[in-house]
């Protein structure tokens, strides 16, 4: 039997208990649009190492968005990002103490694609922790998102290294 390593237990854990707990939104209380964030999953050119960056591009799809500000066009979409993930120095990577920076766009149905700009963040040294998105243009332009998705790394992680990363499915609201 494989046994996990303290340093893959730690951020593991703090991940579910955030997970469990719920995010408190970064925006305010009537969210301009709130969705379904499922399916996410983004792929490392190459398995990350400590203390190292490598580049990612990554999906997810938007679902059962609902709207009370106007937006109820906007009801399910793919996502696309690209950027960079950081493993913290000293840290085997498949402990999950990762810095990933990214840029991305929600393709919306009717051909409008909302900008994004994000970052999540697993390193209690380096806070936030969690997912944090801006609309940077499109639809929802000025708007901002926070969360605290499970982040799961590939099964052969240990074996292979980090590669992949995945995140089952969250909340996510949009609001200014």
């Amino acid at each position: 039997m494989l046994a996990w390593p303290k340093k893959v237990i730690f951020p593991v854990l703090l991940t579910l208990a955030f997970a469990l707990l719920g995010a408190a939104p970064a925006h305010a209380a009537t969210p301009d649009l709130t969705c379904t964030f499922g399916s996410a999953y983004l792929s490392l050119d190459s398995p990350l190492q400590a203390g190292q960056s490598a580049y990612f591009q990554g999906y997810a799809n938007l679902t059962g968005c609902t709207s009370s500000d106007g937006y109820s066009n906007l009801t399910q979409a793919p996502v696309a990002f690209s950027g960079i993930a950081t493993a913290a120095p000293g840290t085997n990577p498949c402990a999950l103490i990762l810095d990933l920076k990214f840029t991305g766009g929600i393709y919306w149905p009717d051909g409008e694609i909302t900008g994004l700009a994000g970052s999540l963040s697993t390193n209690p040294a380096d806070p936030p922790l969690g997912l944090s998105l801006k609309a940077t243009s499109g639809p929802l332009a000025g708007d901002t998102a926070a969360a605290l998705p499970v982040v799961v790394p590939n099964l052969n992680c240990l074996l292979a290294g980090l590669n992949s990363l995945s995140a089952p499915l969250f909340i996510v609201s949009f609001g200014s």
